[in-house]
């Protein structure tokens, strides 16, 4: 079985990024954790503001496509990918 991470939160708590030195550093982090521990795919969600349940649109919310080539200069083996929730 292959585990698969999606990253939803960027800022904890919502509104704070100076707990872990900024945004850069805990994509990176969790890139490189998801790799050692044999994750299989790591996701990002595909909009541009955040969602109610993890904090509104007032907190942290990286654009996709630019935290998955973000995360491409920092991982070499787990497989990079979207996450919509949307319901169609």
């Amino acid at each position: 079985m292959r585990l698969a991470i999606n990253i939803v939160g960027f800022d904890d708590p919502p509104g704070d990024l100076t707990r872990h030195g900024g945004l850069g550093p805990e994509p990176a982090a969790v890139g490189a954790a998801a790799e050692a521990a044999g994750v299989g795919r790591l996701s990002t969600t595909d909009r541009y503001f955040q969602m109610e349940v993890m904090g509104g649109a007032d907190s942290a919310m990286l654009e996709c496509c630019t935290t998955l080539g973000y995360l491409a200069a920092h991982t070499s083996t787990v497989r990079l990918g979207a996450h919509d929730r949307r319901k169609r």
